[in-house]
């Protein structure tokens, strides 16, 4: 079984590259463009957030150690 965290931090990549190929090929108007980069920004923000889960897990196993 894949481990959920990480199969979202997958999802959510693949879900920015193709807002970002989005973007660069263009939309039909400036309104759809502040969209795209509005639910990119948010998508990067929360995978931001979970990386800093997995440091803050990291660091804490190391101390255990």
């Amino acid at each position: 079984m894949k481990d959920p965290f990480y199969a979202t931090m997958f999802k959510i990549q693949a879900e920015l590259k193709i807002l970002s190929e989005a973007c660069l090929n263009g939309v039909e108007s400036w309104d759809k463009y502040n969209q795209l980069i509005g639910r990119a920004r948010g998508l990067q923000e929360t995978l931001d957030i979970m990386n800093e889960v997995l440091r803050e897990d990291e660091e804490d196993d190391e101390h255990r150690k």
